[in-house]
Order: C-alpha cells, then sequence, then structure tokens
C-alpha cells in the first residue's frame, strides 16, 4: 500500500504542477525499473501495480500538460547490473523520470547513473542511508525512511530498559 502511495505521489506531483489540456501526440515518459523477479519481486510487483494505477489516474484526468504519460517498463531482476542497464536503455528512450520498486543495491548503481544522465529517479525500497547522505545529489530521491530511522529509536528505547541480554538478527550491507 506504501509503495503504490509513494508512486501515486510522485506522479500526481507533475500532475498537480501543470494545467491538464487535450492529449497532443507525443507522451511524456515515465521509466519505473522495478524488481519483478528475484528476491526483492516481493516488493516490486505491488509497486510497480500502484505506479500503473497512479499513470492510470493521471491520464484519466488529462494527464500533464494536457500530455498523456506513458510507462516504459523494465525487470532489473533484483541485480544492480540488470538496474543499470535497464535506467540506461529507458534514458536512452527519452524516459523524463524514473521510479524503481527496488533494493538497495540496485538503488546505489543507478544513482551515479541519475546524476550523470540528469534523469531524476525515485527510489521506492532502498533503505540504505548513505544514497541520500553520502551519494545524495538533485537527481535521486527516495520515497521511504532510511535504515538509520528504522534502527536507531529501537536501539535508543532497549538502552533505557533494566540490564538484560538483547539479540538482533539482520543485514549489516545494502540488501537486494
Amino acid at each position: 500500500m506504501r509503495r503504490a502511495f509513494a508512486s501515486w505521489i510522485v506522479l500526481s506531483v507533475l500532475s498537480v504542477v501543470y494545467a491538464p489540456a487535450a492529449f497532443p501526440a507525443d507522451p511524456i515518459l515515465i521509466g519505473d525499473v522495478s524488481s519483478m523477479s528475484g528476491p526483492l519481486a516481493v516488493g516490486g510487483v505491488p509497486g510497480r501495480q500502484g505506479t500503473i494505477m497512479a499513470v492510470e489516474e493521471i491520464n484519466q484526468k488529462g494527464g500533464v500538460l494536457g500530455r498523456p504519460l506513458q510507462l516504459v517498463t523494465r525487470d532489473d531482476k533484483s541485480l544492480p547490473e540488470e538496474g543499470s542497464r535497464a535506467f540506461r536503455e529507458l534514458a536512452a528512450q527519452g524516459a523524463f523520470l524514473m521510479i524503481g520498486t527496488t533494493g538497495s543495491a540496485v538503488s546505489a548503481a543507478v544513482n551515479p547513473l541519475a546524476r550523470e544522465l540528469k534523469v531524476p529517479f525515485f527510489t521506492v525500497l532502498g533503505y540504505s542511508r548513505f544514497l541520500t547522505e553520502e551519494r545524495g545529489h538533485r537527481y535521486f530521491f527516495r520515497l521511504i525512511t532510511n535504515d538509520r530511522v528504522l534502527g536507531q529509536p529501537m536501539a535508543e528505547f532497549l538502552a533505557k530498559q533494566p540490564p538484560t541480554k538483547y539479540c538482533t538478527v539482520g543485514n549489516d550491507f545494502a540488501y537486494g
């Protein structure tokens, strides 16, 4: 649900900024590089569905600047090299911006490409804080909180509890 909402927000911003009119021939290409297969498909599939719904809703309301949105999709297969290849391919086709329901590793691979090619990229599942802290730039956006926000409050809470033993099991790397 969050992924669908995040996709809807990104695409709605486009439609709110511009007044709708009749559709001319040329659509605005929106790229979607998401994990439709591999271990992160569990997030990629519903994320893509949310993006499709958002594009359909915006087009039903007249599009952006009177132009319809056209969603062009690729599966990154939960692999950074596939995400990079797909991003370059969609940018070469003229994608105005891209969204991806994909993990931190694929988002990290796409991050420098977004800056190099000057194509905004909105990651939905890229939790790793380095994506926007150390590597942040004007063409990369996160539509979800980062891992620091997820872990630090729990650590602070546990530190205030009576002494006992705690165990956490989790990734210490950029998953996906």
